[in-house]
């Protein structure tokens, strides 16, 4: 293959909603801007596009769009588009649908990976003025442990997190994993008691931090452990509820967040002592 018969421009559909008047984001390596018709004609005509991508497709405005010379541009774009889908799941508690990655090529040629379905497909999120250069540096950083970390810990949380998000996962299975990110984040393996201690690690962070109200939080975490080790020994659980759930994911994006800004927080050899 010549570069004469590669792609020029590689678009991926994203559906936020930026501030009016704003044309476009510029990151390192791509940008975002609006998504021309033609380009959304060629996404929603493509047959291997479910039906409940054409809907939302109708709907998005933007897309993420990267000029490229060879393969290996392709396919760091693949990498760059997850980044940001993990940037902007850790940056609010609203999931990001941009889920339809597609290569508008020269000549024609489309192709697209569907990987993850959220709640409320229709809703875009949104992006104010003032949250442009947050996103940036958090986009930076979340590329830097992808690219330069040799600590694997986040990449396993962050896959444990957006399954958590994924409506088709198992309820048991969503719950676990939350709970399981944040015993992996908060308790050493060599430390006893992980109720106790992760109820009064993640209540005192989360009030220091967020100003949440640390025995509301502490009575709560306490409630989601007893619920993952009801899912683990018996597969049901009577305590657990769409509400905690949601609570669950909120909390624990909050500890992801922390972590990816401050790594080292989490390494303390007494992360109670420092924290009292």
């Amino acid at each position: 293959m010549s570069l004469l018969d590669l792609p020029n421009t590689i678009i991926a559909p994203i559906n936020i909603q930026l501030p009016r008047g704003l044309k476009e984001i510029s990151f390192d390596n791509f940008k975002i801007r609006k998504i021309q018709k033609e380009e959304k004609n060629l996404f929603l005509k493509h047959e291997t596009i479910p039906s409940f991508y054409r809907s939302e497709l109708q709907y998005t405005r933007w897309a993420l769009v990267k000029n490229v010379i060879n393969m290996e541009e392709i396919n760091s774009f693949h990498n760059e588009i997850n980044y940001l889908r993990e940037t902007l799941i850790l940056y609010k508690n609203k999931p990001i649908n941009l889920f339809v990655f597609g290569a508008l090529l020269k000549p024609l040629f489309l192709c697209v990976n569907h990987k993850y379905q959220f709640e409320h497909i229709s809703d875009s999120y949104p992006i104010l003025n003032k949250d442009i250069k947050k996103i940036k540096i958090l986009y930076d950083i979340i590329k830097s442990l992808h690219e330069n970390s040799k600590d694997d810990l986040y990449k396993v949380v962050i896959e444990r997190y957006q399954s958590a998000l994924y409506v088709n996962t198992a309820f048991p299975n969503r719950f676990t994993d939350l709970v399981t990110i944040l015993e992996a984040l908060c308790v050493k393996n060599n430390q006893g008691e992980y109720s106790f201690r992760l109820a009064i690690i993640l209540s005192l962070i989360l009030y220091k931090k967020f100003r949440e109200n640390k025995h509301e939080m502490y009575k709560n975490i306490k409630i989601f452990y007893k619920i993952r080790s009801e899912f683990v020994h018996s597969g049901t659980s009577r305590h657990c509820t769409k509400s905690s759930l949601n609570e669950l994911l909120e909390i624990t994006r909050k500890i992801i967040f922390i972590y990816v800004n401050d790594p080292s927080f989490f390494k303390k050899e007494d992360l109670i002592k420092e924290l009292i």
